[in-house]
């Protein structure tokens, strides 16, 4: 961005106004030192330039542990996005099902559910989520201030029946109520147009974990994740980041 140029615009005195004496520059002795031929002037330090931030540092940590054992790949805007999406999809038909009957969603809203999923799967949205820890690590070396990458699936409609009225009780009471399982992690809370005595649908929002990012101050990404079909480790930047550290 070009820095403000500030215009100054300079006066003419008054014509008439006396102009003072110039007072004479004093005698400089070629043996003295240089600053001492002007009195009250200080000399100027040699001012060095603020050493440049490096960005993306946790990222860089975890690559220089994993490049010398693990195949990482730099990949694509089209590429992350496809094989993220391709992750995401895989995890949540292996894992949702599964939950969604441990909590007694009927099975033709299960049904329904999974038709929601098939007609916006290339519509997800994907967002940072919170920052992992060493328990919800997903790589083979922990490494601090990398945030968990989501592709959330938002307000996705569940039926209920009488079975599930200790989930309804539970949205009462709390607001919402979230359960996680593996890398998914299911949110329900009640629609802003069901009526509080009468119930019939929830709202869900299914997040799944694909991977790590890494955010800086102006907004760019740094995304890691491990590929599909045995590919290694995929690395996207919005910014230019060396694998050889």
């Amino acid at each position: 961005m070009l820095e403000e140029v500030k215009r100054v615009t300079y006066r003419r005195g008054d014509p008439h106004r006396e102009v003072a004496p110039v007072t004479p520059y004093p005698r400089i002795d070629p043996q003295q030192d240089r600053h001492e031929g002007y009195p009250g002037q200080q000399p100027r330090k040699h001012e060095q330039p603020a050493p440049a931030r490096r960005r993306f540092t946790a990222m860089r940590e975890l690559i220089e542990k994993l490049r010398s054992s693990e195949d990482i790949s730099r990949v694509d805007f089209n590429t992350v996005n496809q094989e993220l999406l391709d992750i995401g999809l895989a995890l949540a038909e292996a894992e949702l099902i599964s939950l969604l009957l441990q909590l007694k969603v009927p099975l033709d809203s299960i049904d329904d559910i999974v038709r929601q999923l098939q007609h916006r799967s290339e519509t997800p949205n994907f967002v940072s989520g919170l920052d992992m820890t060493s328990e919800t690590n997903m790589f083979p070396v922990f490494v601090e201030e990398l945030a968990e990458y989501l592709m959330c699936f938002e307000s996705v409609l569940v039926k209920v029946g009488k079975q599930n009225q200790l989930l309804v009780d539970e949205i009462t009471n709390h607001g919402r109520y979230q359960i996680n399982h593996g890398r998914i992690k299911l949110d329900f809370s009640r629609p802003a147009d069901e009526s509080a005595l009468d119930w019939d649908k929830l709202n869900l929002v299914i997040s799944v974990k694909v991977g790590a990012v890494e955010v800086d101050e102006n907004g760019r990404r740094a995304i890691f994740y491990q590929r599909p079909e045995s590919k290694g480790y995929g690395l996207y930047s919005d910014k230019s980041l060396s694998l050889s550290i």
